[in-house]
């Protein structure tokens, strides 16, 4: 069985999504301060995220609290 999605809000000002879990990755998107997304990964200090457009990237996991 599929393991419950988590969710997680974020909480910096503005956090860029990105296509993988590298800074040097160009940004696809801005998200903002108390956006919810569904967490889908982890890995070396990232998130993998779906935004409630049903786009998914990464993100600072520092810049998001999982709920």
């Amino acid at each position: 069985s599929e393991a419950r999605l988590r969710s997680a809000v974020v909480i910096a000002d503005v956090v860029s999504l990105h296509p993988e879990p590298a800074s040097g990755a160009p940004a696809v998107t801005d998200i903002h301060e108390g956006v919810t997304v569904d967490v889908i990964g982890r890995q070396n200090g990232w998130i993998e995220v779906r935004l409630p457009n049903g786009a998914t990237g990464w993100i600072d996991a520092d810049s998001a609290a999982e709920i």
